[in-house]
C-alpha cells in the first residue's frame, strides 16, 4: 500500500507541475518557431517581442523618439523593481517557516490529511521542508530575473540614446539595441512565470489536491490571458457587418442607376412643358 501511495502522489505531482512547466516550454520554445495552433490566435509573448523590437528600432533611429524611449525604459524599470521587491520580501518572510518546527509539523499534518491521499497509508512522499524550499526558490529565481530585466532596461536607455547621438562613431548599432530590449522583456516574462509558479508550490504545502487544483487553474488562466483572438478585434468587421455593408452598397448603386436613368426623362418633360407654354 505504501508503494501505491507513493506512486499515486508522484503521478499527481508530475502531472500538475508538468502541466504548468510544459505549457511555458511550449510557449517560449515552440510557439514562436513555426508551431501554430490556429492562425487567428496570437500570444502576447511573441507579439511583445516584436513590439519591443520595433520600439527599440524606432527610438534608436530618431532623436526625438529617443527621449520617449528612455522614459518607457524608466517605466519598465520601475515595474520590475516593484516586483523584485515583492519577490524577495515574500521569500525572506518564508524562510522563517523553514526554521520553525511547529509550522513544519502543521504543514505535515495537512499533507497527511489530504482529501485524495488520506485513504492511503504512509507518510507524504515529499517532506514539507522541501516543498517550502521549492516555493521560496521560485521567488528567489523570480527576483533574479526581475533584477536582470532592470539591468537590461538600464542598458536599453543608454543604447537608444547613444545610437542617435552625433558622437556615435558607428560602433553602437540599432540591432544591438533591439536585442537588449528583447532580452529585457524576456527576463521580465520569465520572472513573472516564476512568480506565478510560487502559487501552486505554496498550495502544495496544504496537500497534493491543492497542488492539482492550483496548477490547473493557474495554467488555464495564464493561457487565456496570454492569447487573444484576432477575430474578436473591435476594429475588424465581422462577416455579418461585411454582408450588411455590401447589401447597402448594392442598394445605393441601384438607386444611383435609377436616378441617372430617370434624369433625361424628367428633363425632356420639363422642356416639352416649356415649349407648350411658349406656343
Amino acid at each position: 500500500m505504501a508503494s501505491t501511495r507513493e506512486g499515486t502522489e508522484a503521478g499527481l505531482i508530475i502531472a500538475s507541475l508538468g502541466l504548468f512547466i510544459g505549457y511555458h516550454v511550449w510557449l517560449f520554445c515552440f510557439r514562436g518557431k513555426g508551431y501554430k495552433v490556429q492562425t487567428k490566435y496570437h500570444d502576447f509573448f511573441q507579439a511583445g517581442k516584436l513590439a519591443r523590437s520595433l520600439w527599440a528600432e524606432a527610438c534608436a533611429t530618431d532623436e526625438k523618439d529617443a527621449i520617449l524611449g528612455v522614459q518607457q525604459a524608466r517605466n519598465a524599470m520601475t515595474a520590475c523593481t516593484y516586483l523584485a521587491t515583492i519577490s524577495v520580501a515574500l521569500a525572506t518572510a518564508g524562510l522563517t517557516i523553514v526554521f520553525d518546527d511547529a509550522k513544519i509539523e502543521r504543514i505535515r499534518v495537512l499533507s497527511v490529511n489530504d482529501p485524495i491521499m488520506r485513504y492511503l497509508p504512509g507518510p507524504p512522499l515529499v517532506p514539507p521542508t522541501v516543498i517550502i524550499s521549492m516555493a521560496l526558490g521560485s521567488l528567489y529565481c523570480s527576483f533574479v530575473c526581475f533584477a536582470q530585466s532592470v539591468r537590461l532596461y538600464v542598458h536599453t536607455g543608454f543604447y537608444i540614446r547613444a545610437c542617435t547621438s552625433r558622437f556615435n562613431p558607428g560602433t553602437l548599432r540599432v540591432a544591438e539595441a533591439k536585442k537588449v530590449a528583447i532580452h529585457a522583456g524576456v527576463a521580465f516574462s520569465v520572472g513573472l512565470r516564476l512568480f506565478y509558479l510560487f502559487i501552486p508550490l505554496v498550495m502544495w504545502s496544504v496537500g497534493v489536491t491543492a497542488l492539482v487544483i492550483a496548477s490547473i487553474i493557474m495554467t488555464a488562466l495564464i493561457a487565456y490571458m496570454d492569447h487573444f483572438d484576432t477575430t474578436s478585434d473591435p476594429d475588424s468587421d465581422s462577416e455579418e457587418e461585411e454582408e450588411t455593408r455590401e447589401a447597402l452598397t448594392g442598394q445605393q448603386q441601384q438607386q444611383q442607376h435609377s436616378v441617372s436613368a430617370n434624369g433625361p426623362v424628367i428633363e425632356l418633360t420639363a422642356n416639352s412643358s416649356t415649349a407648350g407654354t411658349a406656343a
